[in-house]
């Protein structure tokens, strides 16, 4: 079987927010997402769930804001990486998005590019990743006011660079 595809995409349910909560306690930086924020987001019946042969894998936390839908995380295992599992929830909840009658995706890409990854080496990876898929920065606070705010409210990197709020129109 390929690697890339050995994996399953599920919506997210209610059963599958303690291994989720399980895949973010071992990602560094990822110590927000506990069981009770995941399921908040899972509730909203938008986040994607992996497994990989059966062993959860990763998932994708999604919101509806108004007419955009915004990822709140993207996190996949560590031993599951570099398989396409990030690009593939990126590519469903963009036609989850585009089904659902939203105008775009929104995401605030934390400490230059870390998507809740947790690993320094993939900051280039996930700014690239969304770009491929047709995001881009955000430019005027003023034209995208709810994510500016989100942006500034989360933390920079220890080198001091800043989170990117980033938008993708449908």
């Amino acid at each position: 079987m390929s690697r890339a595809a050995d994996w399953r995409l599920l919506l997210a349910r209610p059963g599958h927010c303690a291994a989720m909560a399980v895949i973010a306690a071992r990602v560094p930086r990822c110590e927000w997402l506990d069981e009770a924020r995941i399921a908040r987001f899972v509730e909203r019946r938008r986040s994607l769930f992996v497994t990989v042969h059966e062993e959860p894998a990763g998932f994708l936390l999604a919101r509806p804001e108004r007419r955009e839908l915004h990822l709140g995380a993207l996190v996949i295992a560590e031993p599951f990486r570099c398989r396409g599992i990030a690009g593939g929830l990126l590519r469903a909840a963009i036609i989850d998005a585009g089904n659902g009658g939203f105008d775009a995706v929104t995401a605030v890409v934390p400490w230059a590019g870390e998507w809740k990854s947790g690993s320094p080496a993939s900051s280039d990876h996930a700014l690239s990743l969304a770009a491929r898929s047709g995001f881009v920065p955000v430019t005027n606070a003023e034209a995208h006011p709810r994510l500016a705010e989100m942006a500034r409210n989360q933390k920079p990197a220890t080198n001091g660079a800043a989170p990117v709020a980033m938008v993708r129109f449908l």
